[in-house]
């Protein structure tokens, strides 16, 4: 199947506030591919390497074409590579083109990448990623990136970026990041997989859903409800929202990013905003304004 893409904007506002108010431009799984990145062709391969030539730079575009002044950094949700290949250079090469290609898109708007499963290429995410997103975030934050899991602060708000690869050993990390930001207005948490299980084919295929990792698993959720978390991730390749309270608070996860057949889907919005008692998603159609 050939996968396209919908490229988002996230709209965050403080009710009327505008001074606190910004926009990010979100774009999910994109899977960079070329013959040049396989050490073994497959026959799904050739259909992705299509995409990336007849059907992405349309996606591209569109997500370029939703940045507005008010737009703070653009963040990709992960699997911004396929990652075909066992070659530590080769994958380091196909991340060095994929960034190039985003910082092109976003005319020299800060970047922020999280880790996705298709991403780890031997450690060759880590050592090329940490560097270019410290780099990347220099102009939009003082807090240091130290590795593919990090925390910043835009405005009121804490963004924490999680590499779900890592598994268990993350929780301590988004623990520290929470300890150090008790004042903020959200809490958002970008993440490639989702945080709660989406109505996909694999049940569990979603961060710390693994049998093994039950005891992460409730001590992370406890962490987010209690945060009231806000949470962008992608890899189910299915549109989904859930809304979940339990653990004394809420999390809403969603939406999960859709990936289709040839034709390609309509831009759509999503935004925060006041809705009652706490600040929640809205996905919205594409003329839904402000």
């Amino acid at each position: 199947m050939l996968l396209v893409f919908i490229a988002s904007a996230l709209l965050v506002a403080a009710g009327c506030v505008s001074s606190n108010g910004y926009s990010v431009a979100v774009l999910g799984d994109i899977h960079y591919d070329d013959a040049r990145f396989h050490t073994k062709e497959k026959p799904g391969n050739k259909v992705k390497q299509t995409m990336w030539k007849e059907e992405t730079p349309a996606i591209l575009a569109a997500s370029a074409n939703i940045v507005r002044p008010d737009t703070a950094f653009a963040l990709q949700l992960g699997d911004i590579v396929d990652g075909g290949t066992s070659s530590y250079t080769t994958h380091t090469q196909s991340l060095a083109e994929a960034t190039s290609i985003l910082e092109q898109t976003y005319r020299g708007l800060p970047v922020v990448v999280v880790c996705g499963n298709h991403d780890v290429g031997r450690g060759a995410f880590k050592d090329f990623m940490v560097p270019w997103q410290a780099a990347q975030l220099a102009s939009l934050s003082t807090n240091e990136v130290r590795s593919t899991t990090f925390g910043f602060r835009h405005g009121p708000d804490l963004w924490v970026v999680i590499d779900f690869n890592i598994g268990a050993g993350t929780v301590g990390q988004v623990a520290k990041l929470f300890a150090d930001n008790p004042d903020v207005r959200y809490t958002f948490v970008a993440v490639h997989g989702p945080v709660l299980p989406m109505d996909v084919w694999k049940v569990r295929w979603f961060y710390l859903g693994q049998e093994n990792q039950n005891d992460a698993r409730r001590k992370m959720r406890a962490m987010l409800a209690k945060r009231n978390a806000i949470v962008l991730s992608a890899h189910v390749h299915a549109l989904e929202y859930k809304d979940w309270y339990g653990d004394g608070g809420r999390i809403t996860n969603g939406p999960q990013f859709r990936s289709t057949g040839v034709e390609q889907q309509p831009e759509t919005r999503l935004a925060v905003r006041h809705l009652g008692d706490a600040k929640r998603l809205r996905c919205l159609a594409e003329d839904c304004g402000n």
